[in-house]
């Protein structure tokens, strides 16, 4: 049980370093003393803890609740949100399984690069077992890592598939990454195969088919390379430029534009 303190004119944080509030209820955290959630984040490195748990596996866990009990009818609960971050020396991953999720799976790859803090980072493939590799997505997979991310397939023999299962999400979608290079994947059965926005980068020996639109760009300046753009509904290459307000400053490319060479699109590989 916690102990209801009057204002201190010269405290000017709490135990977290925090303005404090007008008026508050001093528990674990200081919160506005009434029954309501506040909520914090909580960023640590794996094998840390928070609230008494430890994280062994890098990624965003929202909702954490932390239910304050203090005086005066005053219950709070507090509501984390723990980003767990990977050693900042690992930078790679090797993903070793088709899964959605969890451990070895593309998915959770990503997850690492997004939330390194190392300066590169380089995704690889070593899968066993004999292809086509097919990754059945049940959500897109998002990438917002800032800089000198390296998604590469070339490596496994058999092709590499990330399927969306007809349904309406993108296959890949990139938010404001600088140097980002994906070679030798595939994207089948999404809204967009990937959809790239006020981004650089290049994107090489890959596949896009059965998709509303193959490829998508919107204010980025992008390498398309040697890919094929077949059988999507709408478009095999689409993008777009022109002011689009509220991006981040280091991400916006005034001088957006896509350089397309060596690609088939609308036909096959055998240009049927």
């Amino acid at each position: 049980t916690s102990i209801r303190f009057p204002r201190l004119e010269n405290v000017l944080t709490d135990q977290r370093g925090e303005p404090r509030l007008i008026e508050t209820c001093m528990g674990a955290y200081e919160i506005g003393c009434s029954k309501d959630t506040t909520s914090v984040s909580d960023s640590i490195y794996v094998g840390g803890k928070v609230l008494g748990k430890t994280y062994s596996e890098v990624g965003v866990y929202e909702n954490v609740l932390e239910k304050l009990k203090v005086a005066y009818d005053c219950d709070s609960v507090v509501r984390h949100t723990v980003v767990v971050k990977p050693d900042p020396k690992v930078n790679e991953y090797t993903v070793t399984n088709t899964n959605d999720d969890g451990a070895g799976s593309l998915r959770k790859a990503i997850d690492y690069a997004n939330l390194s803090e190392s300066k590169t980072f380089n995704i690889k493939f070593d899968l066993k077992e004999a292809g086509p590799h097919v990754i059945k997505i049940k959500s897109q997979l998002y990438i917002n890592r800032r800089d000198n991310l390296t998604i590469d397939g070339s490596s496994v023999s058999d092709s590499i598939i990330i399927d969306g299962g007809n349904n309406d999400y993108n296959g890949i979608n990139v938010g404001c990454s600088m140097n980002l290079q994906i070679e030798s994947i595939s994207v089948r059965n999404c809204s967009s195969g990937i959809d790239l926005f006020a981004t650089e980068a290049t994107v090489k020996n890959c596949d896009f088919t059965r998709n509303e639109v193959g490829i998508e760009t919107y204010e980025s300046e992008v390498l398309i390379d040697n890919c094929l753009a077949s059988g999507n509904s709408q478009y095999g290459i689409y993008t777009q430029g022109g002011m689009i307000g509220g991006i981040d400053r280091r991400c916006f490319k005034t001088d957006a534009r896509v350089i397309i060479q060596n690609c088939v699109i609308g036909l096959d590989r055998a240009e049927k």
